[in-house]
């Protein structure tokens, strides 16, 4: 139990850590890497299976699927063939969307969480606005109806605040999530790595040496973090 328990926890910070370090270190404050969330509040700025269709186009087999949910998309037969089409064609964005539909139909936090993860991991795959939007919107509704059923799940909050800080520029919002995240579990290692980024990239060392001593602390296999922490203390960060 407990080395699935470390695989699944490692899975998981495998998809902070990789969009964090393409963020981080390629450049945050680019224009791809944020926009204006104005832009999605409504379906009228976003239609979800315009989208779909046209970003799958080259997939009938596919667009075929997503048409047929479009007309029913409470039909859980439909959506299983989506979801296995999808994984068995590697095309991760109807794929996570599959899974947020039948999490959403059937209230099943888990595919709702496979969802939100999918999500965050693909949305900094492709600079086009429109997916971003996409995975945005899907990825914090996902968190946001677990939080419905389950208002302290550590893993949503934190999912949330990622894409809250990372894609929507609402850092204050992300950063009251990841305090909150905190204070139900102090070592809850995503919400601690999220923090100790956002300390190196507002130029707080100090406290994100803290933070990387705890993070070695929990995890002090993890090469990554010794790695930055000797960076910072050698000014090679700096």
């Amino acid at each position: 139990m407990s080395n699935n328990n470390n695989f699944k926890l490692y899975s998981l910070l495998g998809v902070v850590i990789v969009l964090l370090l393409i963020l981080t270190f390629a450049g945050i404050n680019s224009k791809t890497a944020k926009f204006d969330k104005s832009q999605i509040e409504s379906s009228s700025n976003f239609n979800t299976y315009e989208f779909l269709n046209e970003y799958t186009k080259n997939n009938p087999e596919i667009v075929s699927l997503i048409q047929k949910v479009k007309s029913d998309s409470l039909n859980s037969t439909l959506i299983d063939q989506l979801i296995n089409k999808s994984s068995e064609q590697n095309i991760k964005h109807t794929l996570a969307y599959g899974y947020f539909l039948k999490g959403k139909n059937q209230n099943n936090l888990i595919l709702l969480q496979q969802a939100a993860d999918l999500f965050l991991e693909i949305s900094s795959s492709d600079s086009i606005l429109n997916f971003q939007q996409f995975c945005v919107f899907y990825g914090k509704k996902s968190c946001d109806l677990i939080l419905e059923k389950e208002p302290e799940n550590k893993n949503a909050l934190t999912k949330k605040a990622s894409f809250l800080i990372y894609l929507e520029n609402e850092t204050m919002q992300g950063v009251q999530l990841l305090k909150e995240v905190e204070t139900l579990d102090s070592n809850y290692i995503e919400a601690q790595h999220l923090l100790m980024i956002l300390a190196i990239q507002s130029n707080q060392y100090e406290k994100a040496v803290k933070r990387l001593k705890k993070l070695i602390s929990l995890q002090p296999e993890n090469s990554f973090y010794k790695e930055l922490l000797l960076k910072i203390e050698t000014q090679q960060l700096k």
